[in-house]
C-alpha cells in the first residue's frame, strides 16, 4: 500500500478541510505509537582494516537498536580447507573488563571490537531495527510495506483518524477511532504472542497464604503457618 492509499482511506471517512500535507504529520505519529511493533529488522555490513578496532556505525544504524554483531573469521574443516564462518560478538560496556569476542559502543558514532581484527576485509555484520520513517508529501507514491508490517497500517489508519476528529472538535469520533487503535494494536499484540508462544508475564499482587493456614489461641500463644 502506498501513502497515496492510505491518505484517501483517511479522506473517504472524514471530511473536512485538512490538507494531506497535515494529515501525514499525524500518520508520521501514529507509525511512532506503534513502531516498536512493527519495525523491520534489517543487516548492514562494515570491512575491517588490519589492526584497527574502531568503526563507524553504518548511516541508519543507532546504538541502541543492534540486535546482534557478528564478524566473519577464517577455520580450518576437517580437510584443514580454510573456511569463512560468522562469529558471534557479545555486547559489552566499554569500561567493562576485558572480554574476547565482543562489541562495545565508543560514542553515537563509533563501536569497537575485541579482539582487534588482524586482516583486511573481515566482514562485520550488524543485525538491527529500521527507524521509523518521517513521510512527507513528496513521499505520496512510496510503498508503506517497505518499512511497516502490512497488518498493522489499518491501526495507524484508526490512530491518525483520531488525532484528526480530536484537532477539529469532534471528541467522540476522536475516542471511537481511539477505541478502534487500541483494540486492533491488541489484536495484533495477542496475534503475535500466540504465534511465538511467548505471552506477558502477569504479576500476582495479592498477597499469597497457605492454603492451610490456620489460627488459634491458647494460653495466649499463638499456633498457625507462618507466612
Amino acid at each position: 500500500m502506498t501513502l497515496q492509499v492510505l491518505l484517501n482511506n483517511i479522506a473517504a471517512r472524514y471530511n473536512s478541510a485538512a490538507t494531506e500535507a497535515e494529515t501525514i504529520v499525524f500518520i508520521n505519529e501514529a507509525i511512532e505509537k506503534v513502531w516498536r511493533y512493527i519495525a523491520k529488522d534489517s543487516t548492514t555490513e562494515v570491512e575491517t582494516t588490519e589492526d584497527v578496532a574502531i568503526y563507524s556505525f553504518p548511516s541508519g544504524v543507532k546504538p541502541e537498536a543492534i540486535n546482534a554483531v557478528t564478524i566473519s573469521v577464517t577455520e580450518e574443516d576437517a580437510t584443514n580447507e580454510t573456511i569463512w564462518e560468522q562469529r558471534n560478538l557479545n555486547p559489552m560496556g566499554l569500561n567493562d573488563p576485558y572480554q574476547p569476542n565482543s562489541w562495545a559502543k565508543v560514542d553515537e558514532l563509533t563501536f569497537i571490537v575485541t579482539p582487534v581484527p588482524t586482516e583486511d576485509g573481515q566482514v562485520i555484520r550488524i543485525y538491527y531495527q529500521m527507524e521509523p520513517p518521517t513521510y512527507v508529501i513528496g513521499d505520496v507514491a512510496e510503498d508503506l510495506e517497505d518499512y511497516i508490517r502490512k497488518d498493522y497500517i489499518q491501526a495507524i489508519q484508526f490512530d491518525a483518524l483520531a488525532s484528526l476528529f480530536e484537532t477539529y472538535g469532534d471528541i467522540q469520533s476522536s475516542n471511537n477511532y481511539t477505541i478502534r487503535f487500541n483494540a486492533e494494536l491488541g489484536r495484533l499484540r495477542a496475534e503475535k504472542w500466540s504465534k511465538s508462544g511467548k505471552f506477558p508475564r502477569t504479576k500476582d499482587v495479592m498477597k499469597r497464604r497457605s492454603r492451610n493456614r490456620r489460627y488459634a489461641v491458647k494460653n495466649n500463644v499463638y499456633y498457625g503457618d507462618t507466612e
